[in-house]
């Protein structure tokens, strides 16, 4: 019930600016690309990051460079994790096997995965030794952003994401489900 607002048309209607400032980055990349470089367009690869980049400013607030930057690291992430097959991994198989492993292994992927992050933090140069798994890395990210939206809240109000809309929402108290 909380996401369900924000697909009202108001919203929708609040969030077109962000949507029109994507399609305008892309029209002016494609601009370019016409009239300096003379060659074809993969079109493609264009509405992947307009995709990207309309994604990142609706539904996190996050504003990237990704029409220009080719190594855009939310773009590169992104693509990572949806060309990794879960069934290729040896944790998604075990819980799909076993079902009732399925939370001990999670707890150990997300637990393996904060040492690692508080490991980085601790020692910033073992950043270069030690990956962050593409999903992490997304979650990371947007965990980031979610702290920083909670420790300055002046400007939050003016913000029209989903991501805003469930922090908005979100309680402290416990939920009563009936």
């Amino acid at each position: 019930h909380v996401i369900n607002p924000t697909f009202s048309s108001a919203k929708l209607k609040l969030m077109s600016p962000l949507v029109n400032g994507c399609i305008e980055a892309m029209l002016n990349k494609i601009s370019t690309m016409t009239t300096t470089q003379h060659k074809e367009i993969n079109m493609y690869e264009l509405y992947k990051r307009l995709t990207m980049d309309v994604i990142c400013r609706c539904a996190f607030g996050i504003y990237t460079d990704m029409q220009n930057d080719i190594n855009n690291p939310y773009l590169l992430k992104s693509a990572e994790v949806f060309k990794t097959d879960a069934d290729d991994m040896l944790l998604m198989r075990l819980s799909n096997l076993i079902p009732s492993l399925a939370r001990p292994l999670h707890d150990i992927l997300f637990s393996t995965a904060e040492f690692r992050r508080r490991l980085i933090d601790a020692i910033p140069f073992l950043s270069n030794f030690i990956t962050e798994l593409p999903h992490l890395w997304l979650m990371n990210r947007v965990r980031e952003v979610v702290d920083q939206r909670a420790k300055s809240s002046s400007d939050t109000k003016e913000r029209v994401d989903l991501l805003q809309l469930m922090m908005d929402a979100s309680t402290a108290d416990p939920v009563i489900v009936s």
